[in-house]
């Protein structure tokens, strides 16, 4: 947990620095044919924040943050 700690505090600071926020991960969760859905975390500054972003196919473009 110390380890974590350490490597969010670090990339905190370069994102601080750079006054963009870091992609901490990309996964995709589900694809199909012509759709999928994907799960992106980022850092910007102080926070970290997770999407879930669903595209493609017949259905429309959507965002979930938690």
């Amino acid at each position: 947990m110390y380890k974590l700690r350490g490597k969010l505090q670090e990339a905190n600071t370069i994102s601080q620095y750079c006054h963009k926020p870091l992609l901490l991960y990309r996964d995709t969760i589900e694809e199909s044919n012509c759709a999928a859905e994907e799960e992106v975390c980022l850092l910007p500054e102080n926070h970290v924040i997770i999407l879930l972003y669903a595209y493609g196919g017949f259905i429309p473009s959507e965002f979930h943050v938690y």
